[in-house]
């Protein structure tokens, strides 16, 4: 029997993008206050400029706590048994997956991001699990794009990209030689 692997979240990373989050949050305030106060117009358009400020705060206040409270807490980024994988690299992690469940992996890019999309035999079960309204809406659009509910991002992981989708590979064989 294999050990269990453990990869930690890539904490330089994810305070770069929490940096980032917050410099948008600051930049959609700047459009809202923009809009009431300085009446300086930058697009030429204040209803425009008050919606785009009002998604952008909002959407990037929402990346900023979930990435915030991955920083403080104490659980692992992924771990690799030999019963499944359990995934909380994302703002939608998917949690335990069983190896029973996994029917592979594929690799993508999106501009110079990598992430590993955790293939499934039954998605849509798994899509039908989730409660929360908007994490279902995202995983919905991770299954529609990406062929997978399941991402995990490469940055948010402190181990290199390749050697993790090696491991994945073999532990998904292994278990499949066992069953």
């Amino acid at each position: 029997m294999k050990q269990d692997v453990c990869v930690e979240f890539n904490k330089r990373n994810m305070w770069f993008i929490l940096l980032a989050s917050v410099v948008f949050q600051v930049i959609g305030a700047f459009l809202i206050i923009n809009v009431y106060g300085f009446k300086i117009s930058l697009l030429n358009n204040s209803t425009f400029e008050l919606l785009l400020g009002l998604v952008c705060f909002v959407f990037f206040s929402l990346c900023s706590w979930l990435i915030y409270r991955k920083l403080k807490s104490k659980e692992l980024a992924l771990w690799i048994s030999s019963e499944g994988l359990e995934d909380n690299a994302s703002g939608v992690s998917a949690g335990f997956i069983a190896w029973s469940e996994v029917k592979g992996f594929k690799t993508f890019g999106i501009n110079q991001e990598r992430f590993i999309a955790v293939l499934l035999h039954s998605p849509d079960d798994y899509i039908d699990l989730v409660q929360n309204p908007i994490k279902k809406m995202t995983i919905k659009m991770n299954y529609k794009l990406y062929g997978s509910p399941v991402t995990i991002p490469e940055k948010m992981l402190k181990i290199d990209f390749d050697e993790l989708v090696q491991l994945l590979q073999d532990r998904l064989l292994d278990y499949q030689s066992q069953a």
